[in-house]
C-alpha cells in the first residue's frame, strides 16, 4: 500500500485514517525509523514494549493497568528515549 503523506513545518508527519486502519492503529503509537537514502522506514513497535508513562501537560504520569510496574525503570527508559 503507497500512500502520500506532507510534513508540516514543525516535523510532524500524519499518517491519514486509511493507513491508521490498514495498521489497526486507534490511538498513540510508538514507531521504530530507519533513514535508507532518501527514504524513511517506520516499523510499529508492539505495545507491551511501549512505556505506560504518558505526557499530560509538562508531567508524565503513569497510565493504570492494574498490573505490577516499575516505576524507576519506566522513568529512566523515557529519558533516554529523548535522547
Amino acid at each position: 500500500m503507497i500512500e502520500t503523506v506532507t510534513m508540516d513545518p514543525a516535523g510532524r508527519i500524519v499518517l491519514n485514517k486509511r493507513l491508521r486502519g490498514k495498521l489497526n492503529l486507534n490511538g498513540p503509537a510508538v514507531f521504530r525509523v530507519d533513514a535508507l537514502g532518501n527514504r524513511i522506514e517506520l516499523e510499529l513497535i508492539p505495545s507491551k514494549s511501549v512505556s505506560r508513562l504518558r505526557k499530560k501537560g509538562r508531567l508524565l504520569v503513569l497510565a493504570g493497568t492494574g498490573k505490577k510496574f516499575n516505576a524507576v525503570e519506566a522513568i529512566e527508559q523515557a529519558r533516554a528515549d529523548r535522547e
